[in-house]
């Protein structure tokens, strides 16, 4: 009989160290769902912050190449009015209107000059610089290489990067 008491007892307690860690494994179960809940909360709001940042961001950009031109059309608008009012004006001399015209294109470099705009400045026989040039034509001849002869439209830099180059003919040996 006291055998199969122990042998009940042994049982018993196996049973209850089992319900014990089953009641522990069940906590802790309950609590991993919890964490994982709150962490799958956590990623769902912070994925959610990603795609607003990269909307407002993209929102940002859009808006800065939309009117990052808005300053130098701002300076350009007085230029605009002093040509309509020279060309309104009916008593230019052909002088006054030289004058005036002349104004105005200085009121123009200035104005790009104020913005990092520089003209490419070419004379006649310096050497060709295909980084500052664009070839309209080639004229042979016997005393000169790779000069050049005439400017068909000038060139300009904005910062340290050409923005349009300067179209030259040039002077290539026979």
């Amino acid at each position: 009989f006291n055998t199969k008491m122990n042998k009940i007892n042994t049982v018993n307690e196996k049973k209850t160290d089992v319900e014990k860690i089953i009641k522990d494994l069940s906590l802790k179960l309950e609590k991993c769902e919890k964490e994982s809940s709150e962490n799958w909360e956590l990623f769902v709001r912070a994925k959610a912050e990603i795609e607003n940042i990269t909307k407002r961001t993209e929102n940002k950009i859009l808006n800065v190449q939309k009117y990052s031109q808005k300053e130098l059309v701002v300076d350009l608008l007085p230029v605009l009015d002093s040509f309509e009012s020279c060309l309104e004006n009916e008593n230019n001399t052909s002088e006054k209107f030289y004058t005036g015209i002349n104004l105005l294109y200085k009121m123009l470099i200035s104005i790009l000059r104020k913005h990092n705009v520089k003209k490419i400045h070419v004379e006649k026989y310096s050497d060709f610089n295909p980084l500052e040039h664009e070839v309209i034509s080639i004229i042979e001849n016997d005393e000169y290489e790779n000069k050049v002869l005439s400017v068909f439209q000038s060139g300009y830099i904005l910062h340290e990067r050409v923005i349009r180059y300067a179209k030259v003919s040039i002077l290539k040996k026979k």
